[in-house]
Formats: C-alpha cells, sequence, structure tokens
C-alpha cells in the first residue's frame, strides 16, 4: 500500500505549484530526503518541473539508463518523463488554503517549501502542521 504524498512550491505571487508522489510519503521518508537533497530553491524548481513522481529520490536525474521498470539507484521516478505516461505537468493552485485542501489524490501528507523559510509538511492523517525540520526531529528516518 502507498502512503501517497503533494510536494509544492509557494511561488511569489501566493500560488502553489505542486505534483504528486505515489509512494512513501511519511516526514521519515520523503519528508527527510525534501530536508536532505531538496532545500535550495532552484533544486525544489526542477524536482517540481518533471510533473508527477512514482517515488522520490536522492537524485533528479539518472547518468545512465533508467525507466519505470528498470530504476536507477537513488533517483527519483517521474510518470510523465519515466512511465512515459501523458499528463502529468506540475498542477498550480491559486493559494495556500486550495493547496492543502485539494486532496484530488487523497494524499496523505503535503509539502510545502517556501522560500527563505524551508519545508512545512500538513497531515490530516497524522494530524500535523509545523515546519519539517521540528516534525523530523522527532522522527528517525527510515532511509
Amino acid at each position: 500500500m502507498s502512503t501517497r504524498s503533494r510536494i509544492g512550491k509557494l511561488n511569489a505571487d501566493g500560488t502553489v505549484t505542486s505534483v504528486y508522489c505515489h509512494w512513501d510519503g511519511y516526514p521519515s521518508y520523503n519528508g527527510f530526503l525534501l530536508q536532505q537533497f531538496y532545500s535550495k530553491e532552484e533544486v525544489v524548481d526542477e524536482l517540481i518541473s518533471h510533473g508527477n513522481l512514482s517515488y522520490l529520490a536522492q537524485k533528479i536525474d539518472p547518468t545512465g539508463a533508467h525507466s519505470f521498470d528498470n530504476p536507477e539507484d537513488d533517483v527519483c521516478v517521474y510518470y510523465g518523463r519515466d512511465r512515459k505516461e501523458p499528463n502529468n505537468e506540475p498542477s498550480i493552485s491559486q493559494t495556500v488554503e486550495e493547496y492543502y485542501s485539494s486532496n484530488a489524490s487523497c494524499e496523505d501528507y503535503n509539502y510545502l517549501y517556501k522560500p527563505g523559510i524551508g519545508w512545512h509538511v500538513r497531515s490530516d492523517y497524522d494530524g500535523i502542521e509545523e515546519l519539517l525540520d521540528d516534525v523530523l526531529y522527532t522522527q528517525t528516518p527510515d532511509i
């Protein structure tokens, strides 16, 4: 069974650009990876630019042969790029509130990168809404 999440970035105009991620959405996995490997705005933009994810990993781009069926170790797997599924572009919400309430894919966790502040996590599943740093200090990473 998957633990779905949504990964987004707050834009300067107040909108949110986000992608769906199917696997391992818990703060102790996806949250840990986001905090450790995606803590700079330009890297977050790159992560989101490829569209919806099957799963998040330490690296965005492969160095060799990489596909959904034969993924390279430690490389993100995207539905569009790696599985060749159409219509997997990032989505844009009108407001932060809309981002958190548009639970279209039944996400258990919503991650939001706020430039200059860092990652924020919200979960109706776990009843948390706080900076990711505060959540991770209380959990052991699953990596």
